[in-house]
């Protein structure tokens, strides 16, 4: 549902690679919008061959969405990105220079986060210290859904087979040589926020699969707490037998 900013996302990323020189392809995921969003995209494929359309049955979250952007991707290098605007598509010359130079992996780290909700940030914040925490990999912080991954680390993400990813994560973890690039991130220029903390695209899903997807730390707590209710049990049992 980004029709009010669509449009332009289109124009600008165009025109970044008519200067690029590159060959690409613009994959649009359409995550089962009700607005306009994909008269809009069917407008611009008809004079735009190198524009593509992925359309979703439901609404699956956008984990599921870029993984099936990730699928039917066929360049040399893959930038994914959310569609609001706030992640300038100016910035992906800088992260296209990053992979020439011989990186797999280009991550972009927010330096400040405009327009952002306190609340949200906070909470924010907090979630990702405890991933990081807990995680067996080196969590980066402040960094989003907007990357540069080559084609070799790509199908590394796709051999998880993952339906429900850590996207941050699985990011760090498929290794690799990876940098990172600083830019501030702009304010939402149109329409509402997608985000819930209770929805499956939410903070409180977010950190569940960060936990769990990179950590051994549910596993031994588990463990933990499996013993001690053992033993509690057969205690239990112990003194009952002498009543």
């Amino acid at each position: 549902n980004e029709d009010s900013v669509l449009q332009e996302l289109i124009n600008r990323v165009e025109n970044i690679f008519k200067k690029l020189g590159y060959d690409y392809e613009l994959i649009f995921v359409n995550d089962d919008s009700k607005d306009k969003s994909l008269e809009i995209l069917e407008k611009n494929r008809k004079r735009n061959n190198q524009i593509k359309i992925i359309n979703m049955s439901r609404r699956f979250g956008v984990s599921a969405c870029v993984i099936a952007g990730f699928k039917h991707s066929i360049g040399d290098a893959v930038i994914y990105m959310d569609s609001d605007l706030q992640d300038p598509p100016e910035i992906i010359p800088e992260l296209i220079k990053k992979w020439e130079e011989g990186n797999d992996v280009v991550h972009t780290i927010r330096t400040k986060r405009k327009g952002e909700n306190v609340i949200r940030m906070f909470l924010v914040k907090i979630a990702y210290k405890v991933i990081d925490s807990l995680s067996d990999i080196k969590m980066l912080q402040n960094s989003g859904n907007f990357k540069l991954i080559s084609r070799r680390a790509l199908e590394g993400v796709l051999k998880m087979n993952d339906h429900d990813p850590f996207l941050r994560g699985l990011s760090v973890w498929v290794g690799f040589r990876q940098s990172s690039i600083y830019y501030e991130r702009d304010p939402r220029q149109a329409g509402e926020s997608h985000f819930s903390l209770l929805k499956s695209s939410g903070l409180y899903k977010d950190l569940i699969r960060g936990i769990t997807a990179f950590s051994s730390a549910p596993l031994y707590i588990s463990l933990f707490v499996g013993i001690i209710v053992s033993l509690g049990h057969f205690k239990t049992l112990y003194i009952t037998s002498f009543l």
